[in-house]
């Protein structure tokens, strides 16, 4: 029996997860790591882009859909005015409304690529 591209893909990495610095959601980073290999609570380093290097959490966040999804965190569980201020003063050069503070995400956030 063959494995489905997406199947491979998950068992294989490099993976694209969704990058949520103090719960707000800031775009897709790729990892190295295979997706199936992931668990709450692994660090990883991000791969590529301006964010290479940056060390990341694995966190399971709710989705659109009443389930969780694993997304990527600067480990900053603080409240949206503090983080507001960390990342406005960070050197990644972004800032996270309060409206877009601890939203869910659709499951398949990130799922066509980086």
């Amino acid at each position: 029996m063959e494995s489905s591209p997406s199947e491979t893909a998950a068992s294989v990495g490099p993976t694209c997860m969704l990058w949520r610095p103090c719960n707000c959601a800031s775009g897709c980073v790729q990892i190295r790591e295979a997706r199936a290999s992931l668990r709450e609570g692994a660090f990883v380093k991000i791969a590529r882009g301006s964010l290479k290097g940056t060390d990341a959490q694995v966190l399971a966040v709710q989705n659109t859909q009443g389930g969780t999804t694993l997304v990527l965190t600067n480990g900053s569980a603080n409240g949206p005015s503090v983080c507001q201020r960390e990342l406005r003063s960070s050197a990644l050069g972004y800032a996270c409304a309060t409206s877009n503070f601890d939203k869910p995400v659709a499951p398949d956030v990130c799922a066509n690529g980086c």
